[in-house]
């Protein structure tokens, strides 16, 4: 009887791993997209390294730079490219 014992978690366990093998690769594919989404949600932030500035701020200066480029007689002032 023990050897019957030995043989139903033995295949208990083999069961376990094949779920485990079954789960691994759906897994990996969410963990990639979520640190896809993470470095997208950081670029867009400003805060991954080696951005210069963040979306707001880059909204706001092109806005600014077309704001100024539309005035009359602003170009003197205002000149696009004149906020980098």
């Amino acid at each position: 009887m023990p050897w019957e014992a030995a043989k139903h978690l033995r295949l208990n366990n083999e069961k376990v791993l094949e779920d485990l093998r079954e789960g691994r690769e759906p897994l990996a594919n969410a963990c990639k997209a979520a640190n896809t989404a993470q470095h997208l949600s950081d670029v867009m932030a400003g805060t991954e390294s080696g951005n210069r500035m963040n979306l707001e701020t880059f909204v706001q200066r092109n806005y600014m730079e077309k704001f100024c480029a539309t005035r009359t007689g602003a170009s003197a002032i205002c000149r696009t490219g004149s906020l980098n």
